[in-house]
This record gives structure tokens, sequence and C-alpha cells, in this order.
């Protein structure tokens, strides 16, 4: 892409963050940055860059979504829904990933656990190849080995990724359990990245954003505070 275009689209993407953050024309400004996000991303993808990137899109029309209706009187709580629909999208998202590995492996994604390890070492040396940095040829071979060292483990690992994945729906159920739902999802994430070496900003962001909510849990606990000096 042009250096032109790029700096045409940097300046416009922060244009359109701060009218967001403003909350100036949200349902169009979400709308127009969705467009962007899906432009942007599937240039990176057509050539090669796999970075997971749908969630990040989907976050973005959910919420021009919930502006749209909130507008056209079609809706009841923005403040709710504005949170929801983003959540929905995500609980989708990871229903698929579940239903799609009882499509391709039923039994086999946690029975063939052991196997993780020739993926492992593929991902590390991919990163090695591409860095020339030989620490992380180490570090893939060391995680291999925790995983053919320890099986029974592994699969128990699997299972419970895989029974996240599928209960997902428990994000759309409130804000509280969509903080803890979202603090366990974030830390098999974070577990990928340990032993794959594979982390997906544009998944782990608007989990926080949206399900972990770090400034709704400062004012819980702001909140219990105040209760507590009173």
């Amino acid at each position: 892409m042009l250096l032109p275009v790029r700096i045409a689209i940097a300046v416009g993407l922060f244009v359109l963050l701060v009218l967001y953050v403003l909350e100036i024309r949200v349902a169009l400004v979400t709308f127009i940055i969705f467009i962007l996000s899906v432009f942007i991303f599937s240039i990176g993808e057509s050539n090669g860059v796999m970075g997971r990137n749908g969630l990040m899109s989907l976050t973005w029309i959910a919420q021009s979504l919930a502006y749209s209706l909130h507008t056209v009187g079609r809706a009841g709580d923005l403040r709710r829904n504005r949170f929801q629909f983003p959540l929905q999208a995500m609980a989708a998202v990871y229903t698929l990933a579940a239903i799609s590995k009882l499509i391709a492996s039923p039994i086999h994604w946690i029975s063939d656990a052991p196997y993780l390890a020739l993926q492992i070492i593929k991902s590390f040396d991919f990163a090695y190849y591409t860095t020339g940095d030989p620490s992380l040829h180490t570090a893939g071979i060391d995680r291999a080995y925790l995983i053919t060292a320890h099986p029974y483990l592994t699969r128990i690992l699997l299972a419970a990724s895989f029974l996240l994945e599928i209960c997902s729906f428990v994000l759309m159920t409130g804000r509280r359990p969509a903080i803890v739902y979202g603090l366990l999802l974030l830390s098999m994430h974070i577990g990928i990245s340990y032993f794959m070496d594979i982390f997906f900003p544009n998944i782990s962001v608007p989990m926080i954003t949206f399900a972990i909510n770090p400034l709704y849990i400062i004012y819980i606990l702001v909140a219990a505070l105040r209760r507590e000096v009173a």
C-alpha cells in the first residue's frame, strides 16, 4: 500500500476514534470503522498475514447495530446493548470454533493431544526462521517436551479449552459472569501464547474491552470502597 494512502487511512482512523470517544454520530462512525477494518485486514490476510481479525471487525459492526437501533427507537437500553451485542458476536465466534473442532476431529482433538508437540515445534520454528533468533527454536523444543511428557495433563487442558469455547454463551448472561468468563478465555489465550507462540491481539483486545471490562471492575471496586467508608 502506498505511503500517502497509509497516512490518509491513519489520519482518518484517528479522527473516527476521537468521534467515537466523544460519542458523536457513533452509529455512522462505528460502521465506517467496520468497513475500514475489513479493508485493512483483508489486505493483510491476502498477503499471508493471518491475524484472525474477524472478531475485531465484528465488534465494530455490532456496536453500529446497537446505536442504529437506538437511534430509530427499536432497542431498549443502549448502555447495555453496546456491550451486549459485541459479546454476542464474541460468543458466536467461540461457539463456531468449538463446532469446527467437533466436525473436523471429534474426539481426536483431545485423544491426539501428544501430537500437538509437532505443531508447537512448527510454530516456534516459523518464528525462528523469520527472526533468526535461536532461542525460539530452543523454546519450541522445551514446550514440545512438556507436552509429550505430560499427555494426560495436555488432554485435560485441551478438553477445558473446548468446554470454554462451547459454553461461551455465558458471556451473554450478565456483566459479572462475562468478567469471570472473559478472564478464563484470556487465560486460555495466554496459555496458547506460551505453548505455541501464537497470540492474537485482535481477539484478546475486544475480549478485555467488552467482557473483562477493566473500567467496570474499577467502578465496582470504588463503589464497594465508598460503601465501606460510609
